[in-house]
């Protein structure tokens, strides 16, 4: 598991944080939806509630992970 530090809020976390938990959860090889793995994302970091804007941001990690994978 990467070492990502702890903000309250999704605003704050790098880009890089977050692909690198991306890829991290697809690192076990299971076939997953994007939206298993944004859950799977989810669950690792300390909010609550999950609102637009932390969905927007784990989304687009999902992608850039997906995109550094392909190459």
């Amino acid at each position: 598991k990467p070492n990502i530090p702890t903000y309250e809020s999704i605003d704050y976390y790098h880009d890089r944080d977050l692909i690198a938990l991306a890829l991290w959860v697809m690192s076990d090889g299971l076939l997953r939806t994007d939206e298993e793995i944004a859950e799977q994302m989810f669950k690792e970091l300390p909010f609550k509630r999950r609102g637009e804007r932390i969905r927007q941001r784990l989304h687009q990690a999902v992608k850039a992970a997906k995109s550094q994978l392909d190459g």
